[in-house]
């Protein structure tokens, strides 16, 4: 009698299961349940970057020195030629320092993305010298010998102008030295997959591709490493 019992139980419950069973199936019967798709939004990924429009990524400090030398002033005399007038021949040694800051223009920074292949694209600007601020508390002044035929703000004057020409050629050094630009360029490339991810946390599942305008290649860094 017991195991009669025993039998009618387990029947019993093998029915609930299966009746179960077929009542979920007819109520799921062609529907296809799907994950959810990860979705960055263009306009999000654009306002990130271009809200800065310009971005400093190389601060260059320098102290260095130049010359300044004008001759000797002179008088020609007759049968005798050409003779330098004393105390008129100028030379000086000067001190100068700044900062130049490099970075990049982003006003016209576009990233483009590609729903099915999960990337981001976006073109790297060209390089260039954001500001330069002279440090005038290294500018000092060597005397070797200065002329009486000079004002003194005449002097003021041409050392400044030298100053001045040092510090463009300054700036040239810098923009035409390829590691201090790839310098910038890595910086630059660091500091967007922050701002992506800031902007829309699924980017990080997303691959970057910087396109950089010398080569105009595609080098690709995936924001999960």
């Amino acid at each position: 009698m017991m195991m009669k019992k025993v039998i009618i139980i387990a029947v019993a419950a093998l029915l609930i299961v299966v009746t179960a069973f077929g009542i979920f199936s007819f109520f799921n019967k062609g529907v296809e349940i799907q994950t959810p798709e990860e979705v960055i939004h263009t306009l999000s990924v654009a306002s990130s970057i271009s809200s800065v429009q310009e971005l400093t990524t190389l601060k260059y400090e320098y102290q260095d020195f130049g010359t300044y030398k004008r001759e000797a002033q002179t008088v020609n005399i007759p049968g005798l030629g050409a003779a330098a007038i004393p105390l008129t021949k100028e030379e000086f040694i000067f001190t100068y320092g700044g900062t130049i800051c490099v970075g990049f223009d982003l006003t016209d920074i576009e990233p483009v993305v590609d729903e099915e292949q999960k990337t981001i694209t976006i073109q790297i600007p060209e390089a260039k010298v954001l500001s330069h601020t002279p440090d005038h508390k290294k500018d000092h002044v060597y005397i070797i010998s200065q002329s009486i035929m000079s004002s003194t703000s005449e002097k003021i004057e041409n050392l400044d102008d030298s100053r001045a020409e040092l510090r463009k050629q300054k700036e040239e050094a810098l923009m035409s030295d390829p590691k201090m630009i790839q310098d910038a360029v890595d910086e630059y490339k660091e500091m967007c997959k922050t701002w992506l991810i800031n902007a829309d946390a699924e980017a990080e599942h997303y691959t970057l591709i910087f396109v950089e305008p010398e080569t105009d290649t595609s080098t690709e860094n995936n924001t999960e490493e």
